[in-house]
């Protein structure tokens, strides 16, 4: 993500995409959206995100931005023990045949098979609404099935999202709240306001859709002052907040200037109202 409109400012960065990746596209569909916190965070995320594409059978977009991009440090070497490796198609005999690539199941989610994968049988994929074996169809009552199977495995994939990292103080006063490439500015201002006697602690979101809800519909109405910090223009995330979980934080820090956050201004706007 990099300040637009248009070409904007290409070697700045901003958060003004969110709506974009969850929201955008030609109708309804299901799908998943994670950003990259940490480079560690970014490594291991991504292969959830690859995994829950092939698991669930939909777009899972996966945000970064350019000050995320330019990050440079030292890490620790990659546990490679914790990746996951499965394309999720079907296994062992066909339990019904002919096989049907748009079969409707209890969850949503048909059997996907590789051409070739069993013998005489036809995968057959179509772009346009179409019936459970893959043929183009026209009829409300096949398209209002459809749609109602592919909507139906978002339950699954709700059941799947990391609750927000917490970070600070364990009966926070103060809340931050935070998606993406802000976790490091926002954590270390928490280390500040702590050092100094402040209740402050850190909401941080790495899966974004759908909006894992537990932790900060707990969290939240116990807080004082609570901000939500985003490098963008609207408020996107807090946005999504109201509209989700029909929460609200007490203000908004919002940057987009095309330049990422710094501790020392997060810790100033909080003292405007504490």
């Amino acid at each position: 993500m990099r300040p637009g409109p248009a070409t904007g400012l290409p070697t700045r960065t901003e958060q003004g995409d969110l709506n974009f990746a969850i929201f955008g596209g030609h109708g309804e569909f299901p799908r998943a959206v994670f950003a990259a916190t940490s480079l560690e965070d970014a490594f291991y995320r991504l292969n959830k995100a690859f995994n829950l594409a092939d698991k669930y059978q939909m777009p899972v977009i996966f945000l970064t931005d350019q000050y995320f991009a330019d990050t440079v440090r030292t890490i620790p070497a990659y546990d490679f023990s914790r990746l996951v490796y499965n394309r999720h198609l079907a296994e062992g005999e066909l339990s019904e045949k002919p096989y049907q690539r748009y079969r409707y199941t209890p969850d949503g989610l048909s059997p996907r098979a590789l051409p070739g994968q069993y013998a005489g049988e036809v995968v057959l994929a179509d772009s346009d609404e179409h019936d459970e074996a893959g043929h183009i169809i026209e009829d409300g009552a096949t398209r209002t099935a459809m749609m109602r199977k592919r909507l139906t495995r978002m339950g699954l994939v709700s059941a799947e999202m990391d609750e927000p990292e917490f970070y600070g103080h364990p009966t926070a006063e103060i809340l931050l709240i935070g998606w993406g490439s802000t976790h490091g500015a926002i954590r270390e201002a928490i280390d500040m306001l702590c050092a100094t006697g402040g209740q402050a602690a850190m909401l941080h979101f790495s899966d974004l859709w759908p909006l894992p809800q537990g932790r900060i519909a707990q969290l939240l109405p116990q807080s004082r002052v609570s901000l939500c910090i985003e490098n963008n223009a609207t408020g996107q995330f807090a946005a999504l907040l109201r509209r989700e979980a029909g929460l609200e934080t007490s203000h908004a820090l919002l940057k987009f200037d095309g330049r990422p956050f710094t501790a020392a201004e997060i810790v100033g706007e909080v003292k405007n109202y504490v």
